[in-house]
């Protein structure tokens, strides 16, 4: 879709994560959306990530954001374990055009991550037959990862998830595996400043 926009036309829109603007563990065509924009518009979009049983003790200091918790309590996970936020309706798309994303920034929300693995999961599942997961401090303001360890990597936060909605006539679709629509990519080059 080609659609020149006044530059000083273009609109920014915050989108926040509530139990009214997410969807839990799945993709679906039949969505309504829960913000509409115009091409050229910028959308800032809170996300949140993470099961209940995921959550990091009281005892550690990590705040759990106050929507994550709200959305654990009020909304139903469908098959998968990712949360969505949106979907979002560009006026004037149509099925069959390009959509193109420009990621500008990348601003962490939390303290903390975390890692899991699950037996017979994952690129080693014969070496690791449990589960562990751990939880990892973020240092925001060095951009740093500290592992429990000590250990510390530097971070360049990117989107694990990001798409478009399906057809209506796929149904609803399991979040955990990509398709044609995007969805679970796992691209570590959607840094801030990439395009997709």
């Amino acid at each position: 879709m080609n659609v020149p926009l006044a530059q000083d036309a273009a609109k920014t829109h915050t989108l926040r994560s509530a139990p009214e603007t997410i969807h839990w563990g799945y993709l679906d065509g039949a969505l309504e959306p829960v913000l509409t924009v115009d091409p050229a518009d910028r959308v800032v979009i809170e996300s949140v990530s993470g099961n209940p049983e995921w959550m990091p003790p009281g005892s550690t200091g990590f705040d759990v954001l106050p929507e994550l918790r709200n959305i654990h309590q009020q909304v139903k996970r469908g098959s998968g374990n990712h949360i969505f936020t949106g979907p979002i309706f560009v006026r004037r798309a149509a099925a069959g055009d390009v959509l193109e994303v420009r990621i500008s920034d990348i601003e962490l929300r939390q303290n903390w991550g975390y890692n899991l693995f699950r037996a017979y999961g994952g690129t080693l599942p014969d070496e690791f037959p449990y589960y562990r997961i751990i939880h990892v401090e973020l240092d925001r303001t060095r951009n740093l990862a500290i592992l429990p360890s000590g250990l510390t990597v530097p971070m360049r936060p990117f989107f694990g998830q990001l798409a478009v909605a399906p057809p209506k006539a796929f149904g609803r679709q399991n979040s955990k595996e990509p398709r044609e629509f995007g969805g679970n990519i796992d691209c570590k080059e959607l840094t801030a400043g990439s395009t997709i």
